[in-house]
């Protein structure tokens, strides 16, 4: 059998580690909302099936098969001789380094090998038409202060909790 003093100290510990892993989640649950997003907004699917070659001869024999709008991100599939050949369209500040960018646009290969000339033949039909498209700039929802509030109500519970572990602990002595 555990004494109240064994109790209690399990207790604030458990309490100190949920407070902690609390802070951590909040934190980057803030640094999250904080991080600004550019979407692809309704109404541009037309404006983009063109920039991809939809119903375009592309080079190496390669046709426009299907395409996807996924909120950030546009993957498109091409059938070629060699293989299917999937890119992915991305706003230029998010795009990995090995994407060729356009002045709104970064392309990226994600499966199979393009075959010669396909990514240039991409890259000048976005240049092309990509004046027409607009992103859509999604602001942050959170604010630093309620960060900082986050953080202080975290630590106020840590300081309550804290103190009354010390206190019952006096008092037990007493």
């Amino acid at each position: 059998m555990r004494s109240i003093q064994q109790c209690t100290s399990s207790t604030v510990t458990a309490t100190l580690t949920l407070a902690l892993v609390i802070g951590v989640l909040c934190d980057s649950s803030f640094a999250t909302a904080n991080d600004p997003a550019n979407v692809i907004p309704p109404g541009q699917e037309e404006i983009l099936a063109e920039m991809l070659g939809k119903g375009a001869t592309l080079p190496g024999g390669c046709s426009f098969a299907d395409g996807r709008i996924q909120h950030t991100v546009i993957e498109a599939t091409y059938v070629c001789p060699s293989g299917d050949v999937v890119v992915e369209l991305s706003h230029p500040d998010v795009a990995p380094p090995s994407s060729q960018t356009t002045d709104r646009f970064a392309l990226t290969v994600t499966r199979g090998a393009a075959p010669d000339g396909l990514t240039e033949a991409l890259l000048a039909s976005i240049r092309a038409g990509e004046g027409a498209f607009e992103w859509l700039h999604i602001a942050p929802e959170a604010s630093a202060e309620t960060a900082s509030l986050a953080w202080l109500i975290g630590a106020a519970l840590v300081l309550v909790v804290a103190l009354t572990w010390v206190l019952r602990r006096r008092i037990s002595r007493h």
